[in-house]
């Protein structure tokens, strides 16, 4: 029973497959450098590339230049993890600081959308030479405009699309979600090898209890049986 009470457990804790990632609220929250709607994808940027998102400088992988860290929601599009942060699709990155557009993986390439900007990042086949092209850069009047339904618990509206706090989720941040506050997978995997280890034990043990008691019984049937044969005797 213990072993199917676990079972059960990890099945609800668990329900879509987010390889990398974590799964809540059946949706996956992938840790950089993973992305994709199940963080199969590796988020691939040139390292000789400056880019910079809302909060924050790089220079290829290295952030240079910090306002901003995990504690303060990862730019509301992941969960704060041990100080990581997991993002969920469509954004990636160490922050959560990129809206991604995957593209054919053929072609090499990867497009990445900051508050901003748009930038068509691929790698030139002849010369392995990363190259960025900026695509768009956005109005701030379509950066602000509304959203059609206005955003709840604390969110704010970005290109017409709400941007949720933490640990508030959906189209408008109508759902609240308690994974932070929940165990990593790593232990749940571990309570039910616990579990399993429990009750192979408790088996056992019932077992051997159950041996003794049938081996007593015994004795004393044949114990009582010698005592008739000796009262019949007499």
């Amino acid at each position: 029973m213990l072993i199917f009470i676990t079972f059960i457990t990890l099945i609800n804790a668990e329900t879509c497959q987010c390889n990398t990632g974590i799964c809540n609220a059946q949706i996956c929250y992938c840790p950089y450098p993973f992305a994709g709607e199940h963080c199969d994808y590796i988020l691939k940027l040139g390292y000789g590339m400056n880019y910079t998102a809302e909060f924050d400088h790089y220079i290829g992988h290295n952030r240079i230049k910090q306002d901003n860290d995990c504690k303060s929601d990862c730019n509301k599009q992941g969960l704060c993890l041990q100080s990581q942060c997991y993002c969920k699709s469509p954004y990636g990155g160490q922050y959560c600081q990129f809206k991604l557009f995957f593209v054919d993986d053929n072609e090499n390439k990867t497009q990445i959308q900051t508050l901003d900007n748009l930038f068509n990042f691929h790698m030139d086949l002849q010369t392995s030479k990363n190259i960025m092209t900026q695509i768009k850069q956005f109005d701030k009047k379509e950066m602000y405009k509304k959203c059609p339904v206005p955003c709840r618990n604390g969110g704010y509206c970005v290109f017409g699309q709400c941007m949720c706090k933490s640990p508030y989720v959906g189209d408008y941040c109508q759902f609240r979600i308690e994974f932070e506050q929940g165990m990593p997978h790593y232990q749940v995997y571990m309570l039910m090898i616990f579990s399993c280890i429990v009750g192979i034990a408790v088996a056992v043990i019932l077992f051997m209890i159950l041996k003794i008691i049938e081996d007593e019984k015994k004795k004393y049937e044949l114990i009582s049986g010698e005592n008739k044969d000796l009262w019949e005797k007499k």
